[in-house]
């Protein structure tokens, strides 16, 4: 015997994926939120400590180990993805090449979002 609290309806997929993309976006926005605030904190910290050239080394360097926690407490992987290497242990993975490619077509056809 089978049974369901929805009177034995299927669920609308459409409307399945879209609760799943919220909640993905909601993730990616806490998770951003996250980030966002601990590397300000941070180089707050270093500015106010040393001065602004070595908050940005500071920042180049450890932003990283910074950020890490954040993959075990969300679930996800927090990477800075840039054309650009500027931390060999930040190097693109296929993935972030795949992605940055993505973001850099998007720029050019015109997207903003």
């Amino acid at each position: 015997m089978l049974a369901s609290c929805n009177g034995g309806q299927r669920p609308d997929a459409a409307a399945q994926e879209a609760a799943a993309n919220d909640s993905i976006l909601n993730l990616a926005l806490t998770t951003t939120d996250s980030v966002q605030n601990i590397l300000k904190a941070n180089l707050v910290k270093a500015m106010q400590d040393s001065g602004a050239a070595y908050a940005i080394r500071f920042c180049n360097v450890e932003a990283t180990g910074l950020t890490a926690s954040l993959n075990e407490t969300y679930g996800v992987r927090v990477a800075r993805l840039s054309h650009r290497n500027r931390n060999e242990a930040n190097a693109l993975d296929s993935e972030g090449k795949t992605a940055t490619d993505e973001f850099a077509a998007a720029i050019a056809a015109g997207s903003r979002g």
